[in-house]
């Protein structure tokens, strides 16, 4: 167990102030007593001290390459970017059809520059994810020299491979043999939807199933030792496909130490031993490894299936052992169920029904390789698909909050709690433990904040504009985005509501009809109660709740933008003005009329030049100015003309491509 906190404490270290600092500091004051507790002093000295090295190594800096020229290494290579290498330092490579391999040796000569890639809220963030395996640069390729090519050929036959098979079919052998998700295929969405979507990749738990099944079946004709060898000498092939993936590597790795430690050490390790032992050679390749969902899933059931299945041993009745620790696996995988906002109650049926299917499908794929089994996946792939689709039609969703990264840590924590209870017999103890995860679940259900909060949040929704004004009961969203590739309102919009625990809409107000502004509209108020529609101009002021919403732009122009309603809100103790899409020409009718004095300025047409002239931008005169855009737009916004003023005026400026999306909070209205 010493080992095992070791580690526990190395990952701990890293992840410390990734989330809330206040309760990382909490959570590790708590973990360090515990090992004093526990361990006694000497212990504990070397458990603190490995904690500080996991603290100071993300802090750790290198002198970075200045170009132009990088020399390194592809460490990932996809359809549309590579992962580059150089040094100590990592890229990511926008490059459309490339051909690259991992394990290319390439010289680029190239300008860097920081990550900026398009993400919406609530969706898939790609940009977390790069920074989740330490990346946070960007290279701008002029030309590119290849040194020496990889004799591992992926890309490539992964390309040959998919175009046997149709079209869903691919997008699931890629999910499966390769972990390439296609976060814009329906059947991804269905998947994500229904909170099942890490089933679909070759993950330790289809492989470990297929491990035990093999193993078996050798052992009706060879010895022990024999029969785990071949086991993995079987599988050895799989680990081609995804040898990237955490979860491929996890479980060939444990099941080496296991047959290392049972024919060659004596077995002079436990399993939690072998696997802290795994943690640690992983975490010494790549620190990065332990942001990854993928890791601490797999490393954290690892080390608990064993401590549960002991700890429910305090009950007498078999069935009652059963139950349990059941339950406890659910607590465990609980926070990971919550996706967007939404908790799916019918998961354990989902995975009961999915697992036996999804090993079937991955071993016939596989199998494909050396026979032409292509029919009979395609047929497979397509009944799939149906269950998929009809779960996603059919999927029951109670609304769960935000479970963020600190939330999740502290049920998590409470969940550990209750099995060390168990295990100690300490029943009164642990019955308080299951109290508090009663409480927190309670809290995340129940919307206890909502008639305490006020807040405006300027959603990311790329290149649109979409504002969600919230006065306690009361919310009033101002334009809805739009993107024709996906639905806004239910992949982007509802989601966000949810995990803000909103139920509905008193208003929803369209500055204009551009669809970037309100291509939405139509499936949010489908799918959502929204309780009253307002686009024209002599429908303000509007008034709900703490709410008085005004509109200065009464005036009729030639051009669309110039019509988009200008949107004036004092509330949170600030003056907020949302130009939506109004040209200096409205600006200039503005200010021969109406006090634009503001606070918090929404930056008319994405920050155009077309907009915010000098002399509005004197009369606004405001301390923030809020840039609603997606990154790296055909269209160049902002204009770095209009940066430039606003810097020259000492105005903070805030881009949603940049942050994300953008909140003002306040319990006061």
């Amino acid at each position: 167990m010493f080992l095992l906190s070791t580690t526990f404490s190395l990952v701990l270290g890293l992840y410390f102030a990734r989330n809330n600092i206040v309760i990382s500091i909490l959570i590790s004051i708590a973990y360090l007593a515990f090992v004093l507790w526990r361990f006694g002093k000497k212990r504990f000295l070397i458990v603190a001290a490995v904690f500080g090295i996991g603290v100071l190594i993300p802090r750790v800096t290198f002198k970075p390459n200045n170009g132009p020229d990088y020399g390194g290494i592809v460490i990932d290579a996809r359809d549309n970017y590579y992962l580059f290498q150089s040094k100590f330092e990592r890229y990511y490579v926008y490059s459309e059809d490339n051909d690259f391999e991992i394990g290319d040796r390439l010289v680029l000569k190239a300008k860097v520059c920081d990550l900026k890639v398009t993400t919406y809220e609530s969706q898939f963030d790609f940009s977390a994810y790069l920074r989740n395996k330490g990346i946070t640069k960007e290279l701008v390729v002029e030309e590119n020299d290849i040194k020496h090519q990889s004799i591992i050929k992926i890309h490539r036959f992964k390309k040959n491979f998919l175009s046997k098979f149709d079209e869903n079919t691919a997008t699931l052998v890629s999910t499966f043999l390769f972990n390439d998700k296609d976060y814009s295929s329906s059947l991804v969405n269905y998947a994500e939807s229904s909170s099942v979507l890490f089933l679909f990749s070759l993950s330790g738990v289809y492989l470990h199933t297929l491990f035990i099944i093999v193993n078996y079946l050798l052992l009706l004709r060879f010895s022990k030792k024999t029969s785990n060898i071949l086991t993995f000498i079987v599988f050895l092939p799989l680990a081609f496909f995804s040898f990237t993936k955490i979860g491929t590597l996890r479980v060939f790795g444990l099941y080496l130490l296991k047959i290392l430690n049972e024919f060659f050490l004596k077995r002079n390790f436990s399993h939690i031993e072998l696997v802290s032992i795994l943690a640690l050679i992983f975490i010494s390749i790549d620190y990065h490894l332990v942001y990854q969902e993928a890791f601490y899933i797999g490393f954290l059931l690892s080390v608990l299936a064993p401590i549960i299945l002991n700890a429910t041993k305090c009950f007498k009745k078999k069935k009652a052992q059963k139950i349990c620790s059941s339950l406890l696996f659910i607590l465990v995988l609980f926070p990971i169920q919550i996706r967007n906002g939404y908790y799916t109650p019918f998961y354990s049926l989902k995975i009961m029904i999915l697992i036996p299917i999804n090993i079937t499908f991955i071993l016939l794929s596989s199998l494909c390789i050396v026979l032409p089994l292509f029919l009979p996946i395609n047929f497979l792939g397509k009944g799939l698909t149906w269950i998929l689709e009809k779960m996603d039609t059919y999927n029951v969703r109670i609304p769960f909050g935000n479970w963020g990264g600190a939330f999740s840590v502290l049920f998590l924590s409470g969940v550990l709690l209750l099995v060390f209870y168990l295990e100690a017999v300490r029943i009164k103890h642990a019955k308080i433990a299951v109290l508090c995860l009663m409480i927190m679940t309670t809290i995340s259900v129940v919307p206890l904040q909502e008639p305490l909060s006020n807040s405006v949040y300027f959603v990311n929704v790329g290149q649109g504009d979409s504002i969600i004004i919230k006065n306690r009961t009361h919310t009033v969203m101002i334009d809805t985005g739009g993107y024709k590739s996906f639905d806004m309102a239910e992949e982007t919009l509802i989601p966000f509501m949810a995990k803000k625990k909103i139920t509905h809409l008193d208003a929803l107000i369209l500055t204009h009809d551009d669809f970037d502004h309100s291509g939405a509209k139509d499936s949010l108020m489908q799918n959502f109660r929204v309780d009253n529609l307002l686009t024209e101009k002599n429908q303000f002021p509007y008034k709900v709740g703490d709410l008085n919403i005004n509109n200065l732009n009464y005036y009729n122009f030639d051009e669309a933008n110039d019509n988009s309603l200008v949107l004036s809100l004092d509330f949170i103790g600030k003056k907020f003005l949302f130009m939506g899409d109004a040209s200096v020409t409205t600006e200039e009718k503005i200010l021969e009329k109406y006090n634009v004095d503001c606070d918090i300025l929404k930056v008319g047409h994405h920050g155009s030049n077309t907009s915010t002239s000098e002399k509005f931008l004197k009369a606004t005169s405001p301390d923030e100015a809020i840039i609603s855009c997606g990154a790296k737009n055909k269209y160049g916004h902002p204009h770095e003309e209009i940066i430039e003023r606003l810097k020259k005026y000492n105005v903070k400026i805030r881009r949603t491509d940049e942050e994300g999306t953008i909140c003002y909070f306040s319990l006061r209205s």
